[in-house]
């Protein structure tokens, strides 16, 4: 059994810059995302709005990662956001669960969409903490608002009264 664990890491992170500072041999590129084999059955996934995803690491081989990437990461998070994923490769048949995915046939495209859908996983959840926050911000703003407004409209009254 192994484990994808998907860490919203920073803000940003500039691809061009990690290249040079990842030592690992590139499987896949493009203008937002870093796929690269680090060994045998490890990855790492890197995105350029701050997701990064291991499978197969260590603890100490996630934060050798996070710290050879200090310098292409624009605003770091103190505790990164993160969700991990169980997997059972070379298994009877393919299954998906709860936090759990079993594959028959584990070939590095399998493992990376399921990185993929982990690390999107946990950019939704912080993207809804944060339009939650705006929401309430925006509620009371809006309260703010319509107080400000019944006022001005009783003085407005009172001045026509008079």
């Amino acid at each position: 059994m192994a484990t994808v664990i998907a860490y919203l890491y920073a803000s940003g992170i500039n691809l061009r810059q990690c290249r040079g500072n990842v030592s690992h041999e590139l499987l896949f590129s493009d203008s937002d995302e870093l796929f690269y084999k680090v060994g045998e059955k490890k990855y790492l996934f890197i995105f350029q709005y701050g997701m990064v995803a291991f499978f197969g690491h260590s603890e100490s081989e996630i934060l050798a990662t996070f710290k050879s990437l200090e310098t292409a990461a624009k605003n770091r998070y103190e505790t990164p956001f993160f969700d991990t994923i169980s997997m059972s490769l070379n298994s009877s048949d393919d299954k998906v669960a709860f936090n759990h995915v079993s594959l028959k046939d584990a070939d590095e495209e399998a493992i990376r969409l399921v990185m993929l859908n982990a690390s999107q996983s946990v950019a939704l959840e912080r993207y809804a903490e944060v339009t939650e926050e705006m929401l309430g911000s925006t509620q009371q703003h809006t309260q703010y608002l319509e107080k400000r407004k019944a006022r001005y409209r009783w003085k407005q009254a009172e001045t026509i009264y008079r």
